[in-house]
C-alpha cells in the first residue's frame, strides 16, 4: 500500500467493507511505512517484529492485537518470521454497525491494545484463516460472510479489554452515531443538517469535525455516498426505471442523480446497470 491509500481499495462493491488477508513478511517482505483513510485490526499471530507507528516505535509479538486509526502512519521495520493478521474495515462497515461497536468496550476512537496469550489465539486461529479463505472469493455472499465473521471477531476480542478499560468513558463521539444511524433510516427524505445539529444538541462545525476525523468526509459527502450505495444495489438487483430509484434514494430529479452518480462511479446510472447484464 502507497502513502495516502484510500477506499477505493474496497471496489465500491455495495457488500464488500472490509478487508482479510495474513502478512507474512517472511514471504511477502516488510511492510514499509504508509497510511490510509479506514481503520485496520492487526493481529499478531506469529514471530516478533518492530512497529513503527508516526514516530513512535513498540516491539510487537505472537498475540498482540492492536488498531491503527485512520490517516496514521505506520509499518513493520524490523520483523522476525513475522506474520500479521489484517482487518481493514471501511467506514460503511463502521456505520452500518455502528450500535454495536459502540456497544461493546472497543472504542474505534482508541488505539486498541491487548495480548492474547497461546489458548486464546488458537481458538480464533480458525476463524482467521476462514476470513482470508472468504477474502479469496469475490461472490456477495463470501463478502456478507465476512461482514458477519468480523463482526464476531471484534465482539470476541472485546471480552479481552482490561475491566477498567470497561469502565471507561467512551470517547466515539455519540452525535456521530445518531447522525449516521439517522441519515441511514432517512436518506430518501430531505434532510436538514441544522435541524440535526439542534437535536444533538451540537453546533453544525462540531459535527464537521466529527465526521472529518472519522470518515474524511462531510456529513453532506456521507449521505451522499449512502444515497449512491443504495442506488448501485437498486441498480443491480432491481428492473425499476431509473428515475424510480433517483426518487427512492433522495434524488430529487434524474438530471442531479445522473451526475452526482457519475461523479462518484464514472458511470451514468443507465450505463452502469447496462454493464451489470
Amino acid at each position: 500500500m502507497k502513502t495516502g491509500e484510500h477506499l477505493d481499495i474496497f471496489n465500491n462493491k455495495p457488500f464488500n467493507q472490509v478487508k482479510c488477508y495474513f502478512h507474512d513478511t517472511y514471504y511477502m517482505g516488510a511492510i514499509n511505512m504508509h497510511k490510509h483513510n479506514f481503520y485496520e485490526l492487526n493481529m499478531v499471530t506469529r514471530g516478533t517484529g518492530l512497529l513503527c507507528m508516526d514516530k513512535d516505535s513498540t516491539v510487537v509479538e505472537e498475540g498482540n492485537v492492536f488498531l491503527i486509526l485512520p490517516n496514521v502512519e505506520h509499518g513493520y521495520m524490523i520483523d522476525n518470521n513475522l506474520i500479521v493478521f489484517h482487518m481493514l474495515l471501511h467506514s460503511n462497515f463502521i456505520s452500518r454497525y455502528s450500535k454495536e461497536l459502540n456497544s461493546l468496550s472497543i472504542s474505534l476512537q482508541n488505539n486498541l491494545n491487548i495480548t492474547l496469550d497461546k489458548s486464546e489465539l488458537d481458538e480464533i486461529m480458525n476463524l482467521l484463516i476462514e476470513l482470508d479463505q472468504l477474502q479469496r472469493s469475490s461472490d456477495t455472499s463470501s463478502d456478507i460472510m465476512k461482514n458477519s465473521l468480523s463482526l464476531y471477531l471484534i465482539c470476541r476480542l472485546s471480552r479481552h479489554m482490561p475491566e477498567k478499560d470497561k469502565n471507561d468513558e467512551k470517547t466515539y463521539p455519540e452525535g456521530i452515531v445518531k447522525c449516521v444511524e439517522y441519515m441511514n433510516l432517512n436518506y430518501k427524505e430531505r434532510i436538514n443538517f441544522k435541524k440535526i445539529c439542534s437535536m444533538l444538541g451540537v453546533s453544525h462545525s462540531t459535527l464537521r469535525s466529527y465526521f472529518m476525523e472519522v470518515y474524511e468526509m462531510t456529513p453532506s459527502d456521507y449521505l451522499r455516498e449512502l444515497r449512491i450505495r443504495h442506488a448501485i444495489d437498486l441498480l443491480k438487483n432491481t428492473d425499476k426505471p431509473i428515475l424510480e430509484i433517483a426518487l427512492e434514494c433522495g434524488f430529487y430529479d434524474r438530471s442531479h442523480f445522473n451526475r452526482t452518480f457519475k461523479d462518484k462511479t464514472g458511470y451514468t446510472p443507465h450505463a452502469y446497470r447496462t454493464i451489470q447484464i
